[in-house]
């Protein structure tokens, strides 16, 4: 059980990381297109 609730933990940290670091890449490509657009 323990060893369950850890792993499902593990997990959730991951997911998270992940979707910070998704979320990061996005938003600097995001600024860096805009950059490059003509204004």
């Amino acid at each position: 059980m323990l060893t369950l609730q850890f792993m499902n933990l593990t997990l959730l940290g991951l997911t998270h990381e992940l979707r910070n670091n998704v979320d990061a890449s996005l938003r600097d490509a995001t600024r860096t297109a805009c950059r490059r657009l003509p204004q």
